[in-house]
C-alpha cells in the first residue's frame, strides 16, 4: 500500500490540467453546436500549416491537413516561420 500523499504543487498541477481538458472537450462541443468560440485553428493553405499558437494540440494540426494529402513533409508556420515539418502518413 503507497503512503504517498500529493503535495500542493502535484494537486494544483492535477486540477490545471483537468480544467484544460474540460475546457478543451465544452470547446470543442460548442464548436461543434454551431456557437462562435472565438478558438483560432490551425488551418491549411494548399502549402502549409498555420498555427495559431505553438501549444496547438496535435490532433486539431492533424485535422487540419485534408485526406489524401500527398507531400511527404508539410511545414508548420507560426506567424510566418516554419516551427517543424509534420509528414503525416495515410490511415489505410
Amino acid at each position: 500500500m503507497s503512503t504517498h500523499r500529493p503535495d500542493a504543487y502535484e494537486l494544483t498541477m492535477e486540477t490545471r490540467d483537468r480544467v484544460r481538458r474540460i475546457e478543451t472537450r465544452l470547446t470543442r462541443f460548442l464548436h461543434d453546436q454551431g456557437f462562435d468560440t472565438q478558438v483560432q485553428r490551425p488551418h491549411f493553405d494548399g502549402d502549409a500549416v498555420h498555427i495559431p499558437s505553438p501549444s496547438v494540440a496535435l490532433d486539431a494540426l492533424l485535422e487540419a491537413i485534408p485526406p489524401g494529402h500527398t507531400h511527404a513533409a508539410i511545414p508548420v508556420l507560426l506567424k510566418g516561420q516554419v516551427k517543424c515539418y509534420i509528414c503525416p502518413t495515410p490511415t489505410p
